[in-house]
């Protein structure tokens, strides 16, 4: 199984959802393995420019060839795979804080969109205590 997860960036002191991350095989990882995956993903340097020769082409070419390009790779079950996963994960909770909640618009079988993380009383011990 490879999951799609949109790799936050902060850019000017602002959290932006800046490209997606896929993750190979996950279901043969730990958690901590998927965890530092993404953490590195979001260390990396993602000049395309540098790590792609030749983008700065593609954007420069006219919007019905993109297109063209794109329903050829994405109308390919094996490019698909290889560009988007084949499940697509989103949270909600990544740039605000306390709870949310969202509703995807999926673009794979299978599309999951994680809420937030708030603080609520909850009873610890018989005390009731804050917790997340």
């Amino acid at each position: 199984m490879d999951i799609s997860v949109v790799i936050e960036r902060e850019i000017s002191e602002e959290k932006a959802p800046i490209f997606p991350h896929v993750i190979k095989a996950a279901n043969q990882k730990t958690i901590t393995e998927i965890h530092n995956e993404i953490r590195a993903a979001q260390r990396e340097d993602k000049n395309l420019s540098r790590n792609m020769p030749g983008i700065n082409r593609y954007y420069y070419l006219p919007g019905f060839i993109r297109s063209l390009l794109w329903r050829r790779w994405l109308g390919s079950p094996a490019w698909r795979k290889r560009l988007t996963g084949t499940v697509g994960i989103s949270a909600v909770g990544m740039f605000g804080k306390g709870t949310g909640w969202g509703i995807p618009l999926p673009t794979y079988t299978l599309s999951i969109t994680v809420g937030g993380i708030s603080e609520k009383p909850g009873v610890v011990n018989g005390k009731i205590e804050i917790q997340e």
